[in-house]
């Protein structure tokens, strides 16, 4: 097996976390490579914070009827579909899709892509330390701002961890909207709300 890069021996991973670099070095040891070098496994208010969201991940499987094992491949699928286009539109200057009626067509109201594009991005917003920092930065904005905030309204907020995160700040001080387009996305951001 390959070494984990950062891992700090007097810290020990918490479950969910090495559940996931341990399932990633046996399925797909390119993203494990990829997963334990970006991740600042010494950082533990990053790691905590990372295995709370992946409690709450496991809470979403277990109320969709799914095991974590399931999270993952979903996840390992969308990181594929993100190469394949990578690809495609570096070989020729297009995407796959080329108006909203084909994505609508083919993502929004396909009830299985749908499915694992939002557990996907849900997993790629929880484990790519980019994603990670950017909803840090959206939960410190919320947190200085929650005795203003009377309404927020989340468009497009598919799987639902940015509203989680507002719901815990704001709690019941002001009202809280989300709208997507995919009812996939909607179920799946309920679900993921009640953990």
């Amino acid at each position: 097996m390959l070494q984990q890069k950062h891992i700090v021996e007097s810290h020990p991973l918490p479950e969910k976390l090495s559940k996931v670099i341990e399932y990633y070095s046996t399925t797909n040891p390119v993203h494990f490579y990829s997963l334990t070098n970006q991740l600042p496994l010494e950082d533990l208010a990053y790691v905590k914070k990372v295995e709370e969201h992946l409690f709450s991940f496991n809470q979403l499987m277990i109320e969709m009827g799914k095991d974590f094992n399931y999270g993952l491949d979903c996840y390992s699928r969308k990181i594929c579909d993100i190469i394949e286009e990578q690809i495609q539109f570096t070989h020729n200057g297009m995407y796959s899709h080329s108006s909203f009626d084909e994505v609508n067509k083919n993502v929004y109201n396909n009830p299985v892509v749908m499915e694992y594009h939002t557990i996907g991005l849900l997993l790629m917003q929880i484990l790519r330390v980019n994603n990670y920092k950017k909803l840090n930065d959206f939960i410190s904005i919320i947190a200085k701002r929650k005795k203003t905030i009377k309404k927020y309204l989340e468009i497009a907020g598919g799987h639902g961890l940015y509203t989680m995160e507002v719901c815990k700040i704001l709690q019941h001080n002001a009202v809280i909207d989300f709208i997507d387009i995919s009812e996939v996305s909607i179920q799946i951001a309920k679900s993921f709300l009640k953990g």
